[in-house]
């Protein structure tokens, strides 16, 4: 798998207990772009990734910025991108 674009986000809201984390990964494979999205409370192996087929990196860029304007909206912030390509093994 060749990985184009990631993105990692936390929400810390103590008020509210909430503790989240949000990891984005835009990458190429065999089949074509997939996007991969993974989440859950910081500190745990979080939810099954949810990963979505596109059949263009333009397609799959556009998704890749729909998902995260939507998390920033819910009070995440960045801790992490890396932009380029670069090789990556994701089970």
């Amino acid at each position: 798998m060749i990985c184009l674009k990631t993105a990692y986000l936390e929400c810390r809201i103590p008020e509210q207990n909430r503790a989240a984390f949000y990891h984005l990964v835009a990458a190429r494979d065999l089949f074509g772009y997939i996007l991969i999205r993974h989440w859950g409370r910081i500190g745990t192996k979080g939810q099954p990734k949810l990963r979505h087929r596109y059949t263009s990196e333009h397609d799959l860029m556009k998704g890749f910025q729909g998902v995260l304007k939507k998390r920033l909206r819910h009070q995440y912030k960045f801790f992490g991108e890396k932009k380029g390509r670069s090789t990556m093994s994701v089970s």
